[in-house]
């Protein structure tokens, strides 16, 4: 499935004769974009503590047995799968992660197991990415070693993902502060390895996986859409089509309360490649919701012929997953199996 149309469908993007390309023919870089956001940045500073303080819950923080752990996330995948509110969906997710992270943090905690059901699996993944990763202290040969036993082979690559949301919280003294007083995270002290001999320690689509987890915490740092693009095609060795795609993931996810205004942002973007990535994020969003929440997007009723488009697509993307028998990697058109080496 290729990022330039997710689910199969391209989108048109209409532009003037001076605006074909968004990025400087001299330099090569993308222009400075300035999208229209709905969400004010107070809003969504106040809305990302909502996180934080879901996973601060000592609930979740294990140690856990197999079935432990089994039975706390099927529970709570269960209860928002049953509840009509997109709140409850994405708070069970961030929980979910959470669990996640809590129990492949302890022991040799495996989720290669037919027991935990599929509709949980891409998030406990993720949890299991952040749990290696900081355990590993950032040492690119450990994080891989404490992943590979550990993953089920079809979702084997969502952990990667983590590492570059997890990164870009180190990476700023001020955003480690105020997540770790907020979520009581215990998180330990490391000096961080250079980024690009860290990042470049992995393959090309790895890479690609970790600038997407980069964008979505970018995201969480900027409050705010153009600013957090503008950031990301900064940034040195990050794949920026891929952080755009993760900051629109974490856009709609943590601005849900406004969904349906979150679904038309991006329109006005004018680079096309940069376009698309924001609009395949927000695309992967509602997929993501719909694996683990089965139903959810027939609950989603479109307003807009836009928001047709991306719940169409989003559908085709489970769809597809489904018959392929696991949930395709933030919709990047990677393999999930061992022929992508992350090294």
């Amino acid at each position: 499935m290729p990022m330039s149309g997710m689910g199969g469908i391209d989108r048109n993007i209409q532009m003037t004769s001076d605006e074909r390309t968004g990025t400087d023919e001299q330099t090569g870089t993308f222009i400075a974009e300035r999208p229209v956001d709905v969400v004010s940045r107070l809003r969504a500073f106040v809305r990302s503590l909502h996180p934080l303080r879901v996973i601060a819950h000592k609930s979740l923080r294990g140690p856990y047995s197999q079935q432990e752990f089994i039975d706390a996330t099927c529970g709570i995948q269960h209860q928002a799968a049953t509840s009509s509110s997109v709140r409850d969906k994405s708070v069970a997710l961030w929980q979910m992660e959470k669990l996640g992270f809590s129990y492949c943090r302890h022991g040799k905690n495996t989720l290669n197991d037919p027991a935990i059901p599929a509709e949980v699996q891409p998030i406990s993944h993720v949890g299991l990415g952040i749990a290696a990763t900081e355990t590993a202290l950032f040492a690119a040969d450990k994080i891989s070693e404490l992943i590979e036993p550990r993953a089920h082979p079809d979702y084997r690559l969502f952990p990667y993902e983590s590492i570059g949301c997890i990164w870009a919280v180190y990476a700023n003294r001020w955003f480690r502060m105020v997540f770790q007083t907020v979520s009581k995270a215990n998180i330990p002290r490391c000096n961080l390895p250079d980024w690009c001999e860290f990042i470049g320690h992995f393959s090309p689509d790895i890479q690609r996986l970790i600038s997407h987890g980069y964008g979505r915490t970018i995201y969480f740092k900027d409050f705010n859409v153009g600013r957090a693009i503008r950031n990301a095609d900064r940034l040195e060795a990050v794949d920026t089509l891929a952080a755009v795609q993760g900051i629109a993931f974490a856009y709609a996810m943590l601005n849900h309360a406004d969904l349906h205004r979150v679904l038309e942002v991006g329109t006005d973007l004018k680079d096309p490649e940069i376009a698309q990535a924001f609009q395949n994020g927000l695309v992967y969003a509602l997929a993501f919701w719909e694996w683990a929440f089965s139903g959810f997007l027939d609950d989603l009723t479109p307003r807009s012929a836009r928001q047709v488009e991306l719940v169409v697509s989003a559908q085709e993307i489970v769809a597809e997953s489904h018959r392929s028998g696991a949930l395709a990697v933030f919709g990047m058109g990677l393999e999930r199996f061992e022929n992508t080496n992350p090294r």
